[in-house]
């Protein structure tokens, strides 16, 4: 018996991550080794049980589910770059589209990340988050999803970046 739960950040990969969370793991009589894992009847691969490592929750990951698809596109309609005076001004939206093939409800963690900045020089403005939770030391946004089974969601992400023309920075 375990809690399942799936996790994206299609800005470094577009995969969907599962990973069993394993409550009152203690009474099963596990031992530290490598392990089989097999999930809703299939071999996902094995891993390495260092026990000493876990407390309460036993956190097994079983790789990619292929069962959820996930695509981070730049929604070029709504992302540009132009100069004012001494500034150059570029903005970038990205569409982020999840989509539950599974034949059950899943719960997803979606992750994507803002630029952010220490240098006074450098303005980060015009944030659209469409309801994700922002970390503002990293930049980190994380959207907390639901989706039953077929369900499409798309979430956008835009920001604009002010910065002295004369500095070249890749804001992606």
């Amino acid at each position: 018996p375990a809690d399942y739960t799936y996790h994206s950040f299609p800005k470094i990969k577009p995969v969907v991550l599962l990973n069993a969370q394993v409550i009152n793991w203690q009474q099963m009589s596990l031992l530290d080794g490598e392990a089989n894992l097999f999930f809703e009847g299939t071999f996902t691969g094995k891993n390495l049980l260092t026990l000493q490592s876990f407390s309460d929750t036993l956190n097994i990951p079983l790789g990619n589910d292929r069962e959820i698809l996930v695509k981070r596109e730049e929604d070029k309609k709504f992302s540009s770059s132009k100069f004012l005076g001494s500034k150059k001004e570029t903005t970038r939206s990205w569409k982020i589209t999840v989509r539950n093939n599974k034949s059950e409800s899943i719960k997803i963690e979606l992750s994507d990340q803002i630029p952010v900045t220490t240098n006074e020089e450098i303005e980060i403005s015009d944030i659209e988050l469409q309801g994700g939770k922002l970390e503002e030391e990293t930049g980190k946004v994380t959207w907390n999803l639901t989706l039953s089974q077929g369900e499409q969601v798309e979430k956008i992400i835009s920001y604009t970046v002010k910065h002295p023309k004369n500095r070249l920075l890749i804001v992606e």
